[in-house]
């Protein structure tokens, strides 16, 4: 009988795409209806740490397993 099953994927993107994940402590539906607000707070974040080069994306949501 099996207990459990686990897997890696490799991943597919490099340091240089300076991807990043965020756990933010707050409901779902609350993240989603302010993302293009947090979006613009990661932005002038950025730029104020003289990275104008850079700009903030957000690929995607998803909940965390226990729903928060």
């Amino acid at each position: 009988m099996i207990q459990a099953v686990g897997y890696n994927v490799m991943p597919v993107s490099r340091n240089e795409d300076g991807l990043v994940a965020l756990t933010i402590d707050r409901k779902m539906s609350e993240v989603c209806d302010n993302q293009q607000g947090i979006a613009d707070t990661l932005q002038r974040i950025i730029v104020t740490s003289n990275q104008a080069n850079t700009f903030a994306c957000i690929e995607g949501i998803r909940p965390l397993l226990d729903n928060k």
